[in-house]
């Protein structure tokens, strides 16, 4: 059984994730022969797993990158050691089909040793009577006329290692493929960004 290690943190970022995943990962010495399963998840496998309901939705979010939870690490964990053991996706799935972190620490054969649960954020508090507040009057130009409202516009974010890409006015949203090759393509742009101090 291997032994979680104490300094996780209570929410991480999907490159984060991917760390401690491939950090527990490479304890538990994993039998991959076949070689058409990967020892360790990359972001693009986390999204696929997310995509297809064998991970939960994100705990939370900071701006528009999604942060997880050691209940997320437990799920890659055990995913990937039911891989090592010959089962497919689909029996993953259901097998893992509403499993609590206990269980899960089971099947990804870690001890108890965790950082306690991310505490529950209290709802913010409402403001009494916002109704009743008249709106604000809309906006006018300088000869008096009202100003032309500002043009809504169709996004997409992608999330590259900290840095947000936004792609207005895309045609579709981007898939798997798409991110994969956009991530490819961000490396040079990253690197500048880090050498420069700026991520």
């Amino acid at each position: 059984m291997t032994t979680t290690p104490p300094d996780i943190p209570e929410l991480m970022t999907l490159k984060e994730l991917v760390a401690w995943a491939a950090t527990l990962l490479a304890e538990q010495d994993l039998d991959q022969a076949s070689g058409r399963v990967s020892e360790t998840p990359s972001t693009r496998t986390i999204r696929y797993y997310a995509k297809h309901a064998l991970l939960d939705r994100p705990a939370d979010w900071r701006g528009r990158a999604a942060l997880y939870s050691m209940k997320h690490l437990l799920q890659i964990v055990a995913i990937k050691r039911m891989q090592s053991n010959g089962l497919t996706l689909e029996q993953i799935h259901d097998r893992m089909l509403g499993l609590d972190e206990d269980d899960l620490r089971q099947l990804a054969d870690l001890d108890s040793t965790s950082p306690p649960p991310p505490p529950t954020p209290s709802p913010a508090p409402a403001r009494a009577d916002f109704w009743r507040a008249s709106p604000a009057p809309p906006a006018t130009s300088q000869g008096g006329a009202r100003a032309s409202p500002t043009r809504a516009t169709a996004m997409s974010a992608v999330e590259l290692d900290g840095i947000t890409l936004l792609l207005h006015d895309a045609r579709r949203l981007p898939d798997d493929d798409d991110l994969a090759a956009i991530e490819a393509a961000a490396q040079p742009l990253l690197r500048l960004l880090e050498a420069r101090r700026l991520k």
